[in-house]
């Protein structure tokens, strides 16, 4: 796994504020498989005067997995491959990849073809608006 991050921070009397910006990225142990996220990430705080005080926090993230994205149910290719016969080759005479088609050999698929045609993106923005005033003075 690798991980890079670039963080600014600062402030004074009047406010603070922070932002981040970050990438990391992990190579799956299956084949083909792979997490990349990508993140960018804001807070400020301001004083406005002696009773009242605002401030804004934003988060934006961009994550593609590829490969074995799932529970390890029947469907991936872990699953795939212990249900797979030993007699199946990955790529048939053809160079595609071999399957199980002929009677009394399962019902697996073949699991390299799992974890490649797999990908899954995941958008994700939340944020808030901050607003700070004693209820009583």
């Amino acid at each position: 796994m690798k991980e890079y991050n670039l963080s600014l921070s600062g402030g004074g009397e009047k406010g603070t504020y922070a932002f981040n910006v970050g990438y990391s990225t992990e190579e799956g142990i299956i084949k083909y498989t792979s997490f990349d996220r990508y993140s960018i990430r804001s807070n400020a705080d301001s004083k406005v005067n002696s009773w009242l005080k605002v401030g804004e926090s934003l988060g934006i993230t961009y994550s593609i997995g590829k490969g074995n994205n799932s529970d390890n149910n029947e469907g991936s290719a872990i699953s795939e491959a212990y249900r797979m016969q030993p007699i199946i080759p990955v790529y048939d005479i053809m160079g595609n990849f071999a399957g199980t088609k002929a009677t009394g050999t399962g019902d697996g698929e073949n699991p390299l073809l799992q974890s490649i045609a797999t990908e899954m993106t995941l958008k994700k923005i939340s944020g808030e608006l901050v607003t700070r005033m004693p209820m009583f003075r």
